[in-house]
């Protein structure tokens, strides 16, 4: 593989991220982004414990991220990361 072959198109990316994450916060898409989570889809394949894991990833994040799945009709309810039981 080339370097031209391998090079990340960062600007198309984000240009991505930022229609199919509209309303997120800069940290929130820049971690989604730099993990190579660009879709919902993907997002919504993704476990609170590993979202959580990701650098500069914290709760405030993880509530967006269900605010967000949930205006896309996909309910999820939030989960503690160290037991896995569902939080009220």
């Amino acid at each position: 593989m080339s370097q031209e072959e391998g090079k990340i198109d960062w600007p198309k990316r984000w240009e991505e991220a930022n229609k199919e994450f509209l309303g997120l916060s800069y940290r929130a898409k820049r971690t989604l982004v730099c993990q190579g989570i660009l879709t919902i889809s993907q997002l919504s394949h993704k476990s609170d414990k590993e979202l959580l894991k990701i650098r500069d990833f914290g709760k405030k994040c993880l509530a967006e991220i269900y605010e967000l799945l949930n205006c896309h009709g996909i309910r999820r309810q939030p989960k503690c990361p160290h037991c896995g039981q569902v939080m009220p």
